[in-house]
């Protein structure tokens, strides 16, 4: 099985750069890929190699997920943003509205309209694209089963690869912007209400979530009326308080930590406001918190110019604390990107990268490691075939 990179990309929506830190990767079939002549089009190799069970479209996102941006922009993924949430336009009037009703039509026919063209690039350059990700979803039914939740842009750091739309500090410090007016309020929470009974997960991103007063006052409701679904937090690690305590032994958790460099001066310089130390401290108690609701704790590294010959040794800490990781993919701004490298550089980087040797896969978690590595591997070669670069096949150690 040909394993293929799904884009955990650093978002450019409207020309802001954005991250969408999650956990979800995709292993794609050869059959996604390849140039069988059975298949007239790279769409219909990838719809081939789909392992969904419900394919009525080959993009689920409209059908099975709503992503609410803290500008009050909504759409059914982070590219694709057509709609807004105010008090005059309720949850209801979005998911019933013509937006979503139009692109379920369009998908359904194998097209792609507007930003969903880049769904399209990706399938073409053999890619995994984000709509593989709404494959995993459990079925279609007459409401989401998934909610995308980036309810405010107030964060404690000023993070190198990002912006004021996410850090409320960069906003405020860096680019000497007014506040941004966030619409959420607490008649948004009640009426995420009527989706509760048929979600199968809530994920929370944007900003420090475990900052934002919403998050609580929606998991609170989470928790009266489903404490089994399952609550993502993808977070800097830094907020780890009373507050946080009491929400991780009431619910089920899965905490997202941001982490990009194991050298205390990289990371610090990267992540502007944090403090080294105390995260490694705060991982450990993440992890013991979790614990006894079955939730997880996992690691979601940016690979970048200056920390991509870090990768391996992240995969190794990770291995060693049974920690889930998961890679980024960074394409803006783009003076940090891999991507916009050389041909020739990026050929050398592939080399060292695919050259380590990780050592043996021990555990559930190493494997999913390993995996994500591979695939890391894979998009760098992949850009740097784009940038003419010449890959030569590269023996690795044991995985």
């Amino acid at each position: 099985m040909t394993r293929i990179a799904l884009r955990h990309l650093i978002r450019y929506r409207r020309g802001r750069s954005r991250l969408q830190a999650r956990r979800e990767s995709v292993v794609v079939p050869p059959a996604t890929i390849g140039s069988a002549p059975e298949f007239a089009s790279p769409v219909e190799r990838y719809d081939a190699g789909r392992t969904a069970t419900h394919r009525p479209s080959i993009c689920n996102a409209p059908s099975t997920n709503l992503y609410f941006a803290a500008d009050g922009a909504v759409g059914p993924c982070w590219i694709q943003m057509g709609e807004r949430w105010g008090p005059d336009r309720s949850i209801r009037d979005v998911w019933t509205g013509a937006m979503l009703s139009n692109l379920r039509s369009t998908l359904a026919e194998h097209q792609f309209p507007g930003a969903c063209g880049r769904c399209l690039h990706d399938i073409e350059a053999g890619v995994a694209p984000l709509a593989a990700v709404y494959d995993r979803e459990p079925g279609i039914i007459a409401w989401p089963t998934s909610l995308e939740l980036e309810l405010s842009n107030l964060c404690n750091f000023e993070c190198v690869m990002c912006n004021g739309d996410l850090s409320s500090k960069i906003r405020r410090n860096r680019e000497h912007r007014p506040p941004l007016e966030v619409p959420y309020d607490d008649s948004f929470v009640e009426q995420l209400v009527e989706l509760i009974p048929t979600l199968q997960q809530v994920r929370f991103s944007g900003g420090e979530p475990l900052l934002h007063p919403i998050l609580y006052k929606v998991c609170d409701r989470i928790i009266e009326l489903r404490p089994d679904l399952r609550i993502d937090v993808s977070t800097n690690g830094s907020i780890l308080n009373e507050k946080v305590r009491r929400l991780i032994e009431r619910a089920t958790i899965q905490i997202n930590i941001s982490f990009e460099s194991l050298r205390a001066d990289r990371y610090e310089a990267i992540r502007v406001g944090s403090d080294h130390q105390r995260l490694l401290e705060n991982i450990e108690t993440f992890r013991e918190l979790v614990r006894p609701n079955g939730g997880l704790v996992t690691i979601n590294t940016n690979p970048m110019r200056e920390t991509w010959s870090e990768m391996a040794d992240m995969v190794r800490f990770c291995d060693e604390r049974d920690l889930h990781l998961s890679f980024n993919t960074v394409i803006q701004p783009a003076e940090l990107s891999l991507r916009t490298l050389s041909g020739a550089e990026l050929e050398a980087i592939h080399g060292l990268l695919a050259a380590e040797d990780l050592g043996a896969a021990a555990s559930p978690a190493a494997r999913w490691n390993h995996v994500q590595y591979d695939n890391f591997v894979g998009q760098v070669a992949a850009w740097a075939v784009e940038a003419g670069g010449q890959l030569v096949a590269v023996r690795r150690g044991p995985a």
